[in-house]
């Protein structure tokens, strides 16, 4: 894949369609629309232009509201979901307004990657849910504008692939600090980008009723029940019969098996299904989760901090094994079932009592 500039959103690839370049342009002209709502213009008013260009001659028109395709991959499903009444990962905020992190003048969220400030959509879609968080908490539309901003820049950059849209990270990233020999090359997309920003746009959808929040939460799962491929982006995959979301895709249709994207992204999906009731979804999240808990116990290592992934078992860290045990014990109540908060115990278990 050609590496894609900065506001790639403007360039064409002449390798696109007709479908895809009318993909690019409609979702060009909602995110326009909606960055007016950050400088005044009622967001009535900006969903009417919105709905305007659309309709222009030459506009891809409306969309029609049709399921996903189901994803052509088999995987194992053992019933797992979220019960009714149960929290909803992950559990990111409240922001606080003054933000010593960096960002641009738009309150857009930045991330220093080998000494240069970067576009970083996981982190964007992270700081937008902490900053929906302390909206719905303190009632400030500040926050709320704010988060609307993150949302709005990782639209602006999104790379259509059919129906679907992925978020580029636009940078060279060697996995792991260098350790292996596996490097992310620009451009690169993650399934935990995919499942933060699919959250963040259902909880967009929630606060405002924005329509365009749930077309945008609606073409980002479409990017969940794409399989893998040499000639576009992807970020499911299976393995040994389990359901995987990818955060570092490699190729050949395989990753390196990280746990903890695995279930951000997997949090996304379970937001999707909870707003839309989407069969395919709870398929997705039933698989996800099916695969969180079948894999827990092999990240064990007794007196060591748990295996960040499972294809190099060898490297894990004091922060990413409090994740780990910090999802299963939320995954857990999540779906009522106790077995995610045993395989935390036991995590915590095999490396305090080594200390």
């Amino acid at each position: 894949m050609t590496p894609l500039p900065d506001g790639a959103g403007s360039v064409t690839d002449p390798q696109e369609g007709p479908a895809l370049r009318t993909t690019r342009r409609r979702w060009l002209a909602l995110a326009g629309a909606s960055a007016l709502t950050l400088t005044g213009v009622p967001l009535a008013v900006a969903v009417r232009r919105a709905a305007d260009a659309a309709a222009a001659p030459g506009g891809p028109g409306p969309v029609a509201d049709a399921p996903p395709p189901a994803l052509p991959l088999a995987f194992r499903t053992s019933g797992l979901g979220s019960v009714p009444g149960a929290p909803e990962g992950p559990v990111i905020g409240p922001a606080a307004w003054e933000d010593p992190k960096p960002h641009d003048e738009h309150g857009v969220r930045l991330v220093r990657v080998h000494g240069e400030l970067r576009e970083h959509p996981t982190a964007q879609a992270s700081w937008g849910q902490a900053n929906l968080a302390a909206h719905s908490r303190t009632g400030d539309v500040r926050f709320l504008h704010r988060a609307s901003a993150q949302a709005e820049r990782i639209l602006t950059r999104a790379r259509p692939s059919g129906d679907a849209l992925f978020f580029p990270f636009d940078y060279d990233f060697p996995l792991h600090a260098g350790k292996v020999d596996e490097t992310m090359h620009a451009p690169w997309f993650s399934a935990m980008a995919q499942g933060m920003a699919l959250g963040l746009f259902v909880r967009l959808h929630r606060a405002t009723q924005d329509a365009r929040w749930r077309e945008a939460a609606d073409a980002t799962f479409a990017s969940f029940v794409l399989p893998p491929s040499d000639s576009r982006p992807w970020v499911v995959h299976v393995h040994e019969g389990d359901l995987w979301l990818a955060e570092y895709p490699l190729p050949g249709g395989t990753s390196d098996l990280t746990f903890n994207g695995h279930n951000f992204a997997a949090f996304g999906i379970d937001s999707y299904a909870r707003l839309t009731g989407s069969a395919e979804a709870k398929r997705l999240l039933d698989g996800a989760l099916t695969t969180t808990l079948s894999v827990a116990p092999r990240l064990e290592r007794t007196g060591k901090p748990s295996s960040y992934g499972l294809l190099y078992p060898e490297i894990g860290t004091d922060k990413y094994h409090g994740v780990n045990a910090g999802q299963l014990d939320l995954i857990g109540s999540i779906t009522g079932d106790l077995r995610f908060a045993s395989h935390a115990w036991r995590l915590r278990e095999s490396y305090s009592a080594a200390l």
